[in-house]
Order: structure tokens, then sequence, then C-alpha cells
């Protein structure tokens, strides 16, 4: 099964969102950023990336 995983490291999302990776680290802990584990390492989905950094829309 040739599955590709679209996931950005801790870093990547701290850049994107603007926020230090303890701050990441801890929306992460909460519940607030979506993640998965892949081997030891935790990395956040794109689909999640972009759900961060797209603005809601404006109810009309």
């Amino acid at each position: 099964m040739d599955t590709k995983y679209h996931v950005v490291t801790i870093s990547d999302t701290a850049e994107a969102l603007k926020l230090c990776r303890r701050t990441v680290t801890r929306l992460i802990e909460k519940g607030e950023i979506a993640s998965v584990r892949i081997g030891g390492s935790v990395r956040i989905p794109v689909s999640e990336l972009e759900r961060l950094t797209t603005p809601p829309l404006s109810a009309a």
C-alpha cells in the first residue's frame, strides 16, 4: 500500500502561525491542534495547518 502523509513539523507549524514551538506543543497537548505520532515524532497534518491559517467565512 502506497500511502503519502501530508504532514509538517512542529517547527514548521510554529513558523506558519508566528508562534514559538512551545506554544504549538501546548496547543497540541490541550487538543486545540490535531496531531499524529509517526515513530517518535509529532507531526501536524497539512489540513490542520490550513484550518488554522484560513480565516472563517463570515455568515452574511
